[in-house]
Protein backbone atom coordinates (compact mmCIF):
# COMPACT_ATOMS: atom_id res chain seq x y z
CA UNK A 1 0.00 0.00 0.00
CA UNK A 2 1.28 3.60 -1.25
CA UNK A 3 2.29 6.08 1.77
CA UNK A 4 0.48 9.15 1.80
CA UNK A 5 1.66 12.20 0.10
CA UNK A 6 3.26 14.69 1.94
CA UNK A 7 3.79 18.58 1.21
CA UNK A 8 7.54 17.62 0.72
CA UNK A 9 6.91 14.82 -1.61
CA UNK A 10 4.27 16.68 -3.95
CA UNK A 11 6.81 19.47 -3.93
CA UNK A 12 9.82 17.17 -4.61
CA UNK A 13 7.59 15.83 -7.99
CA UNK A 14 7.39 18.89 -8.95
CA UNK A 15 11.17 19.58 -8.70
CA UNK A 16 11.79 16.63 -10.78
CA UNK A 17 9.20 16.92 -13.27
CA UNK A 18 10.59 20.54 -14.10
CA UNK A 19 13.28 19.01 -16.78
CA UNK A 20 10.19 18.50 -18.96
CA UNK A 21 11.18 16.58 -22.82
CA UNK A 22 12.59 19.70 -25.09
CA UNK A 23 10.84 17.86 -27.87
CA UNK A 24 7.50 18.46 -27.14
CA UNK A 25 8.59 22.09 -25.98
CA UNK A 26 10.48 22.94 -29.38
CA UNK A 27 6.98 21.69 -31.14
CA UNK A 28 4.75 23.88 -28.91
CA UNK A 29 7.08 27.19 -30.41
CA UNK A 30 6.29 25.64 -33.88
CA UNK A 31 3.70 27.23 -36.60
CA UNK A 32 2.00 24.74 -37.95
CA UNK A 33 0.81 26.28 -40.85
CA UNK A 34 3.84 27.55 -42.32
CA UNK A 35 5.16 26.18 -45.54
CA UNK A 36 7.83 24.77 -43.26
CA UNK A 37 6.42 23.16 -40.56
CA UNK A 38 6.10 19.52 -41.97
CA UNK A 39 10.20 19.93 -42.22
CA UNK A 40 10.78 20.95 -38.83
CA UNK A 41 8.26 18.49 -37.28
CA UNK A 42 11.09 15.98 -39.02
CA UNK A 43 14.29 17.86 -38.24
CA UNK A 44 13.12 17.84 -34.31
CA UNK A 45 11.43 14.61 -34.15
CA UNK A 46 14.56 12.94 -35.86
CA UNK A 47 16.83 13.86 -32.41
CA UNK A 48 14.74 11.23 -30.52
CA UNK A 49 15.15 7.89 -31.45
CA UNK A 50 12.32 6.21 -29.53
CA UNK A 51 9.97 9.03 -30.49
CA UNK A 52 11.29 7.92 -34.40
CA UNK A 53 10.41 4.22 -33.63
CA UNK A 54 7.11 5.00 -32.47
CA UNK A 55 6.22 7.00 -35.38
CA UNK A 56 7.19 4.19 -37.68
CA UNK A 57 5.28 2.28 -35.99
CA UNK A 58 2.20 4.09 -36.16
CA UNK A 59 2.24 4.93 -39.43
CA UNK A 60 2.82 1.35 -40.19
CA UNK A 61 -0.02 0.82 -38.42
CA UNK A 62 -3.46 -0.67 -39.92
CA UNK A 63 -5.19 2.35 -39.04
CA UNK A 64 -3.03 4.05 -42.14
CA UNK A 65 -2.55 1.21 -44.30
CA UNK A 66 0.74 2.39 -45.90
CA UNK A 67 1.14 0.07 -49.32
CA UNK A 68 4.76 -0.28 -48.88
CA UNK A 69 6.24 -0.35 -45.24
CA UNK A 70 7.22 3.32 -44.81
CA UNK A 71 11.32 3.44 -43.28
CA UNK A 72 11.74 7.44 -43.58
CA UNK A 73 10.51 9.26 -41.09
CA UNK A 74 9.25 12.33 -43.47
CA UNK A 75 7.36 9.75 -45.61
CA UNK A 76 6.28 8.72 -41.51
CA UNK A 77 5.02 12.20 -41.07
CA UNK A 78 3.44 12.83 -43.94
CA UNK A 79 1.28 9.60 -43.92
CA UNK A 80 -0.01 10.75 -40.16
CA UNK A 81 0.01 14.03 -40.98
CA UNK A 82 1.85 17.33 -39.19
CA UNK A 83 -0.90 18.40 -36.97
CA UNK A 84 -1.39 14.62 -36.11
CA UNK A 85 2.11 14.05 -35.56
CA UNK A 86 2.57 16.60 -33.18
CA UNK A 87 -0.79 15.86 -31.28
CA UNK A 88 0.93 12.22 -30.62
CA UNK A 89 4.55 13.68 -30.02
CA UNK A 90 3.00 15.98 -26.58
CA UNK A 91 1.18 12.93 -25.57
CA UNK A 92 4.27 10.14 -26.11
CA UNK A 93 6.54 12.89 -24.32
CA UNK A 94 3.70 12.97 -21.80
CA UNK A 95 3.36 9.28 -21.23
CA UNK A 96 7.08 8.86 -20.91
CA UNK A 97 6.87 10.96 -17.37
CA UNK A 98 3.39 9.68 -16.20
CA UNK A 99 3.23 6.07 -17.78
CA UNK A 100 0.37 4.10 -16.37
CA UNK A 101 0.96 1.25 -13.82
CA UNK A 102 -2.28 0.12 -12.60
CA UNK A 103 -6.40 0.64 -14.06
CA UNK A 104 -6.41 4.02 -12.03
CA UNK A 105 -4.14 5.53 -13.75
CA UNK A 106 -4.99 4.46 -17.07
CA UNK A 107 -7.92 5.44 -16.92
CA UNK A 108 -7.16 8.75 -15.77
CA UNK A 109 -4.94 8.83 -19.12
CA UNK A 110 -7.55 7.62 -21.07
CA UNK A 111 -9.63 10.86 -19.72
CA UNK A 112 -6.89 13.14 -20.49
CA UNK A 113 -6.63 11.67 -23.95
CA UNK A 114 -10.34 11.66 -24.60
CA UNK A 115 -10.67 15.19 -23.62
CA UNK A 116 -7.57 16.42 -25.82
CA UNK A 117 -9.78 14.53 -28.68
CA UNK A 118 -12.70 16.11 -27.97
CA UNK A 119 -11.45 19.77 -27.68
CA UNK A 120 -9.55 19.64 -30.88
CA UNK A 121 -12.74 18.37 -32.42
CA UNK A 122 -15.38 20.85 -31.14
CA UNK A 123 -12.44 22.83 -32.08
CA UNK A 124 -12.87 22.50 -35.48
CA UNK A 125 -16.90 23.11 -35.08
CA UNK A 126 -16.16 26.78 -33.45
CA UNK A 127 -12.93 27.21 -35.13
CA UNK A 128 -13.13 31.16 -33.39
CA UNK A 129 -12.51 29.38 -29.81
CA UNK A 130 -8.66 28.32 -30.97
CA UNK A 131 -6.46 26.58 -33.20
CA UNK A 132 -6.55 23.05 -33.57
CA UNK A 133 -3.43 22.06 -31.95
CA UNK A 134 -3.81 24.47 -29.29
CA UNK A 135 -7.57 22.96 -28.30
CA UNK A 136 -5.78 19.48 -28.47
CA UNK A 137 -2.96 20.89 -26.11
CA UNK A 138 -4.88 22.35 -23.76
CA UNK A 139 -7.21 19.22 -23.31
CA UNK A 140 -4.34 17.11 -23.13
CA UNK A 141 -2.92 19.10 -20.06
CA UNK A 142 -6.09 20.03 -18.42
CA UNK A 143 -5.19 17.57 -15.68
CA UNK A 144 -1.80 17.74 -15.43
CA UNK A 145 -1.55 18.23 -11.66
CA UNK A 146 -3.76 15.09 -11.21
CA UNK A 147 -0.93 13.09 -12.65
CA UNK A 148 1.72 14.42 -10.20
CA UNK A 149 -0.78 12.90 -7.61
CA UNK A 150 -1.46 9.35 -9.43
CA UNK A 151 0.06 7.79 -6.63
CA UNK A 152 -0.17 8.66 -2.45
CA UNK A 153 -3.51 10.18 -2.25
CA UNK A 154 -6.88 8.42 -1.53
CA UNK A 155 -8.38 6.04 -3.73
CA UNK A 156 -11.63 8.40 -4.61
CA UNK A 157 -9.37 10.80 -5.93
CA UNK A 158 -7.49 8.78 -8.32
CA UNK A 159 -10.70 7.98 -10.66
CA UNK A 160 -10.79 9.58 -13.58
CA UNK A 161 -14.25 10.14 -14.36
CA UNK A 162 -14.47 13.43 -12.41
CA UNK A 163 -18.59 13.05 -12.51
CA UNK A 164 -19.87 13.83 -8.62
CA UNK A 165 -17.10 16.64 -8.38
CA UNK A 166 -18.26 19.44 -10.86
CA UNK A 167 -18.58 22.11 -8.11
CA UNK A 168 -15.48 23.94 -8.22
CA UNK A 169 -15.28 23.34 -4.60
CA UNK A 170 -15.73 19.26 -4.70
CA UNK A 171 -12.36 17.55 -5.82
CA UNK A 172 -10.46 19.93 -5.32
CA UNK A 173 -11.67 21.01 -2.00
CA UNK A 174 -10.71 17.10 -0.97
CA UNK A 175 -7.72 16.92 -2.36
CA UNK A 176 -6.36 20.15 -0.44
CA UNK A 177 -7.70 18.24 2.90
CA UNK A 178 -5.37 15.24 1.68
CA UNK A 179 -2.43 16.60 1.07
CA UNK A 180 -2.38 20.38 1.47
CA UNK A 181 -3.06 21.84 -2.34
CA UNK A 182 -5.16 20.79 -5.28
CA UNK A 183 -4.33 19.50 -8.73
CA UNK A 184 -5.32 22.79 -10.70
CA UNK A 185 -2.76 24.54 -8.30
CA UNK A 186 0.15 22.27 -8.82
CA UNK A 187 -1.06 21.89 -12.79
CA UNK A 188 -0.27 25.13 -13.30
CA UNK A 189 2.80 25.61 -11.24
CA UNK A 190 4.24 22.94 -13.24
CA UNK A 191 3.20 24.53 -16.79
CA UNK A 192 4.58 27.89 -15.22
CA UNK A 193 8.15 26.30 -14.92
CA UNK A 194 8.80 24.62 -17.72
CA UNK A 195 7.47 27.79 -20.28
CA UNK A 196 3.86 26.38 -21.27
CA UNK A 197 1.63 29.30 -22.72
CA UNK A 198 -0.12 31.37 -20.95
CA UNK A 199 -3.35 30.45 -22.44
CA UNK A 200 -2.43 26.88 -21.67
CA UNK A 201 -1.84 27.64 -17.99
CA UNK A 202 -5.24 29.10 -17.46
CA UNK A 203 -6.91 26.68 -18.16
CA UNK A 204 -5.08 24.26 -16.24
CA UNK A 205 -5.82 26.43 -13.29
CA UNK A 206 -9.38 27.29 -14.03
CA UNK A 207 -10.76 24.29 -15.90
CA UNK A 208 -13.06 23.79 -12.61
CA UNK A 209 -14.30 27.40 -12.08
CA UNK A 210 -17.81 26.08 -13.04
CA UNK A 211 -20.78 28.63 -11.82
CA UNK A 212 -20.99 32.13 -13.05
CA UNK A 213 -19.70 33.17 -9.72
CA UNK A 214 -16.52 31.10 -10.18
CA UNK A 215 -16.25 31.38 -14.44
CA UNK A 216 -15.95 35.23 -13.97
CA UNK A 217 -12.69 35.55 -12.44
CA UNK A 218 -11.06 33.55 -15.15
CA UNK A 219 -8.97 36.03 -17.34
CA UNK A 220 -11.49 37.10 -20.19
CA UNK A 221 -9.00 36.39 -22.87
CA UNK A 222 -9.22 33.18 -21.89
CA UNK A 223 -12.85 32.22 -21.28
CA UNK A 224 -13.48 30.59 -24.45
CA UNK A 225 -10.82 28.28 -24.25
CA UNK A 226 -11.65 27.46 -20.48
CA UNK A 227 -15.06 26.95 -21.49
CA UNK A 228 -13.95 24.65 -24.27
CA UNK A 229 -12.22 22.72 -22.27
CA UNK A 230 -14.74 21.86 -19.77
CA UNK A 231 -17.54 20.90 -22.13
CA UNK A 232 -14.68 18.35 -23.88
CA UNK A 233 -13.87 17.23 -20.54
CA UNK A 234 -17.90 16.55 -20.10
CA UNK A 235 -18.11 14.52 -23.26
CA UNK A 236 -15.28 12.91 -22.51
CA UNK A 237 -16.40 11.56 -19.60
CA UNK A 238 -19.99 11.50 -20.64
CA UNK A 239 -18.41 8.74 -23.44
CA UNK A 240 -17.02 6.24 -20.69
CA UNK A 241 -20.26 6.44 -18.29
CA UNK A 242 -23.46 4.51 -18.18
CA UNK A 243 -25.86 4.49 -19.89
CA UNK A 244 -23.70 4.79 -23.09
CA UNK A 245 -24.45 8.02 -24.89
CA UNK A 246 -23.94 6.48 -28.25
CA UNK A 247 -27.04 3.64 -27.90
CA UNK A 248 -29.49 6.05 -26.91
CA UNK A 249 -32.14 8.13 -28.87
CA UNK A 250 -32.03 11.23 -30.21
CA UNK A 251 -34.08 13.05 -27.55
CA UNK A 252 -32.60 10.77 -25.01
CA UNK A 253 -29.06 11.88 -25.49
CA UNK A 254 -30.14 15.15 -25.38
CA UNK A 255 -32.10 14.87 -22.45
CA UNK A 256 -29.23 13.31 -20.84
CA UNK A 257 -26.78 15.96 -22.19
CA UNK A 258 -28.93 18.66 -20.67
CA UNK A 259 -29.34 16.56 -17.11
CA UNK A 260 -25.42 15.85 -16.98
CA UNK A 261 -24.44 19.11 -18.39
CA UNK A 262 -26.68 21.71 -15.88
CA UNK A 263 -22.89 22.81 -14.72
CA UNK A 264 -22.09 24.07 -18.10
CA UNK A 265 -23.74 27.32 -18.18
CA UNK A 266 -21.70 28.63 -20.45
CA UNK A 267 -22.30 25.93 -23.02
CA UNK A 268 -24.78 28.32 -25.00
CA UNK A 269 -22.17 31.00 -25.89
CA UNK A 270 -19.96 28.12 -27.83
CA UNK A 271 -22.54 25.58 -28.87
CA UNK A 272 -25.57 23.86 -28.69
CA UNK A 273 -26.50 20.54 -26.81
CA UNK A 274 -27.73 19.21 -30.47
CA UNK A 275 -24.43 19.95 -31.83
CA UNK A 276 -22.58 18.16 -29.64
CA UNK A 277 -24.72 15.17 -29.81
CA UNK A 278 -24.07 15.44 -33.57
CA UNK A 279 -19.95 15.14 -33.02
CA UNK A 280 -20.28 12.54 -29.87
CA UNK A 281 -19.72 9.46 -32.90
CA UNK A 282 -17.15 11.23 -34.12
CA UNK A 283 -15.23 12.06 -30.82
CA UNK A 284 -16.17 8.52 -30.29
CA UNK A 285 -13.97 6.90 -33.12
CA UNK A 286 -11.45 9.67 -32.88
CA UNK A 287 -10.69 8.68 -29.64
CA UNK A 288 -10.71 5.06 -30.36
CA UNK A 289 -8.14 5.17 -32.82
CA UNK A 290 -5.71 7.73 -30.83
CA UNK A 291 -6.03 5.34 -27.66
CA UNK A 292 -5.19 2.13 -30.27
CA UNK A 293 -2.17 3.97 -31.29
CA UNK A 294 -1.18 4.87 -28.15
CA UNK A 295 -0.98 1.18 -27.01
CA UNK A 296 -4.27 1.16 -24.91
Amino acid sequence: MAMPLTKEDVQKRLDDLTSFPTTILRLMSLDMDSDDAMAQIVSITETDPALTARLFSIANSAGYAPEVEITNLGQAVARIGGRRVAELIYSIALMRLFEPTNAEERELWTHALATAVTARTLCGVWPSVAVPSEAYLAGLMHDIGRFILLKGVPEELQRGDEFGWFSSTGLLSAERDAIGRDHAELGYELCERIGLPMRIRTVVRYHHHFGRQYFDKVPEAERDLVGLVQISEFCASLLYAKPDPLELEADQLLHLLDRRGEHLFHVQAIATLGELAEQLPRIDREVSALLESMGF
